[in-house]
């Protein structure tokens, strides 16, 4: 299911059971908080005893965009691999 069909999806919704959509959420958003604060708290005794030199931010994935293939002639590319690696 998508977003745009659970936001349409909420608008049919009575208020009560926004409320336990509501709550439902912030739970769920409570349990993420918690499980990044862990470890950030885990990274940062790392550092402490000296296992890691820093902490590192985590790199964020560009958007997956048009993902189209293309066609290409010639050989699949993996049959190409397999022929080099012999």
């Amino acid at each position: 299911m998508s977003v745009k069909e659970i936001l349409r999806a909420l608008e049919q919704l009575t208020p009560e059971e926004c409320h336990q959509v509501r709550q439902a959420l912030e739970q769920r958003l409570a349990r993420e908080a918690a499980r990044g604060n862990n470890e950030i708290a885990f990274k940062q005794r790392l550092l402490a005893v000296g296992l890691l030199s820093e902490i590192k931010q985590a790199l964020k994935t560009a958007p997956l965009g048009d993902r189209t293939p293309i066609h290409v002639t010639g050989k699949p590319l993996s049959q190409m691999i397999i022929e080099e690696r012999r």
